[in-house]
Parts: structure tokens; C-alpha cells; sequence
């Protein structure tokens, strides 16, 4: 009788366990669907979603377990709701010709006539926003410099960047001509560098560029 009364509570046990471990895998699942509601930026039914995972799973041990990332779904959605999505025209003084709320992929355009969302330190123009993931730079304009290479400086992290020179054109008696390169500096100073071809761009002429980093 014994053994059967511990059978019967090992069993007991493991269906449990067992039950638990599907709610689990069920809240993981919502938690998730969570998300997705957020990369498509639909709040409202973020905030749904939330409400009743929560009711559903309260007081579960695998929920406090998960409470500093459901902090932060909570924050950001109540966030969204409350502001809306940004719209970049109101802080960014470039022509914005296309942007997604969805993927976040923006097409921005400057004149060199008007460069109030740049800072100038010593001859750069700097950009100060920050990229998060791969993007290009576009340089177009009626001429190349006439004695100097055109150069970039691209993924900016503090005294850390990567600098992009577009070298120039070797011309018989007026100019030997700069390789294009990259040069990664460290700390502000010149680290590895990747010498690529000689440069086709021909100083004074008109010209388009592109050099596109990661």
C-alpha cells in the first residue's frame, strides 16, 4: 500500500512538472508574439497581448523570473501609446526622401548649402547621429578636389573611427596621384590599413562617389 501511495505521488509529481513546463513554453510563446507585434510597431495590440499573457500566467514562478524583460515591454508600449512614432522631419533639417517606422530604413538627403545637422571639428563635417547596422554613403557633387584626395570618416566611436580615402588620379606633371584606402584609427591614430587600387578620380572633374560601410 505504501509503494503504491508513493507511485501514485511521484506520478502526481511528473504531471506537474510536466503541466508547468507547457504553460512555460506557452508564455515564451506569447512573449514572443509580443515582440513580433512590436517590429511591426502595432501597439495597441502590444498592450493586449501583454495584459492577458500577464492575467493568464500570474503568480508564476517563470514570470518573476521574466520580469526585467516584461519592465521593459511594459515601458516601451506605454511609451509608444502615450508619444506616437517619431517623425524624423521634426529633428532632422535634411531632405528625409523616404523613412520606415517599421524597419527603420531611412533615405536622407544634404545640400552643402545647408548643413545645420553637422558639426565642423577640425575640417570635417561631422554627422553626429548614430547608424545602427549597414548603411551607405552617398557623395555627389560638380567636381573633385583639385589637389586632394576626397575622405571620409565613417563608423565614429569616440577616438575610434574608420577613415575612407577616395585617393586620386596619377597625372604626368601635375599630380602622382593618391591611392584609395581605409584606414582604421584608434584612439585618433592611424592603425591597420587596406591600400586599395589607384584611385579613377581624376581631381577637378565632375565626379560621383560611394563608399558604403557596416
Amino acid at each position: 500500500m505504501r509503494n503504491w501511495v508513493v507511485a501514485v505521488g511521484l506520478a502526481v509529481l511528473a504531471a506537474s512538472a510536466t503541466a508547468a513546463d507547457i504553460n512555460e513554453e506557452a508564455f515564451d510563446k506569447g512573449v514572443r508574439s509580443i515582440q513580433s507585434s512590436f517590429k511591426s510597431r502595432s501597439w495597441k495590440t502590444a498592450r493586449k497581448k501583454l495584459s492577458r499573457l500577464l492575467e493568464k500566467h500570474r503568480e508564476q514562478d517563470y514570470v518573476r523570473a521574466r520580469l526585467p524583460l516584461l519592465r521593459e515591454l511594459t515601458r516601451e508600449c506605454a511609451f509608444r501609446l502615450e508619444y506616437g512614432e517619431p517623425n524624423p522631419n521634426s529633428f532632422i533639417k535634411g531632405l528625409v526622401k523616404t523613412y520606415s517606422h517599421t524597419t527603420g530604413r531611412a533615405i536622407i538627403h544634404f545640400d552643402s548649402l545647408d548643413m545645420r545637422d553637422w558639426v565642423k571639428s577640425s575640417g570635417f563635417w561631422i554627422f553626429p547621429a548614430m547608424f545602427e547596422g549597414p548603411h551607405t554613403i552617398t557623395i555627389e557633387g560638380f567636381r573633385y578636389p583639385a589637389r586632394s584626395a576626397a575622405t571620409m570618416i565613417v563608423c565614429m566611436d569616440g577616438d575610434d573611427a574608420v577613415l575612407v580615402s577616395m585617393g586620386l588620379m596619377v597625372e604626368p606633371r601635375v599630380h602622382s596621384g593618391l591611392n584609395a584606402e581605409i584606414v582604421e584609427l584608434v584612439k585618433g591614430k592611424r592603425g591597420l590599413k587596406a591600400k586599395l587600387a589607384a584611385s579613377p578620380a581624376a581631381g577637378g572633374l565632375a565626379t560621383k562617389s560611394r563608399s558604403s560601410s557596416a
